[in-house]
């Protein structure tokens, strides 16, 4: 059976007012808030978070003085560098003084009992002694020491130097006090050359001959030997010879 057209739109419209009405009656549940005490261990307290205060800005730095450093704790570079300090010991030759060259016998003393008697007359004028030790009684030994007797000695130059030294020569073996000087200066193989200085110390050797093994002893050239002799004397003999 066909129902009419308005009982249908009638039906309709009742419908579409239910579902209306219905919609309008939806219940609504509130929204619980999240707890989060839940989650936390006991006796651990909540701190609100509290925004962190803005660093301030560091001070600007003060602009540098003209001709100042940029950096404040460093020094300015010297001007000049800083003189070298003196060497340990150096001795200025004209501070020292100077010698009674006047006074110094230019004669050569051959006798070991000599020596005490030099050595008071070094305090008075304070010049250096030379002693020379020989051994003739050994043919090796005589020959080095003729040689260095007749072709060292006689130099003009040697000479010369010579003039400013007090000089003792002793023969080896020789009396008890010639042994006793021998033993107090070590002399081994001659011909030896040693320089004592004013005030004591210990003496000096100046080698006159080169010794290398396997081969003849080679005489070394008076220059060289001078030059050695001032190394080991006073400073006032460096400008002597």
């Amino acid at each position: 059976m066909r129902l009419p057209f308005g009982i249908i739109v009638l039906t309709a419209w009742s419908v579409l007012g239910m579902a209306t009405t219905g919609a309008q009656q939806r219940i609504e549940f509130p929204r619980q808030k999240f707890d989060r005490s839940r989650f936390q261990r006991p006796g651990q307290a909540t701190v609100p978070a509290t925004p962190a205060e803005p660093a301030e800005p560091a001070p600007a730095p003060e602009p540098a003085a003209a001709g100042a450093s940029e950096f404040p704790f460093s020094e300015p570079p010297p001007a000049t560098p800083p003189a070298a300090p003196p060497m340990a010991g150096a001795t200025d030759p004209a501070a020292a003084p100077q010698p009674l060259w006047e006074e110094v016998p230019p004669k050569w003393f051959d006798n070991a009992k000599d020596y005490e008697e030099l050595l008071e007359l070094q305090k008075k004028t304070g010049a250096c002694l030379l002693l020379y030790f020989k051994r003739p009684s050994e043919p090796r030994e005589k020959g080095l020491c003729s040689w260095f007797e007749k072709t060292t000695m006689p130099d003009i130059a040697w000479r010369k130097a010579m003039k400013y030294y007090l000089k003792l020569a002793i023969t080896l073996p020789g009396n008890s006090a010639a042994r006793d000087l021998a033993e107090k200066f070590r002399v081994g193989k001659t011909p030896t050359v040693l320089v004592v200085k004013p005030g004591g110390g210990l003496p000096m050797r100046v080698n006159v001959f080169e010794f290398a093994p396997n081969t003849r002893p080679q005489p070394i050239e008076v220059p060289l030997i001078l030059e050695s002799l001032k190394a080991r004397s006073t400073p006032a003999y460096q400008t002597l010879f």
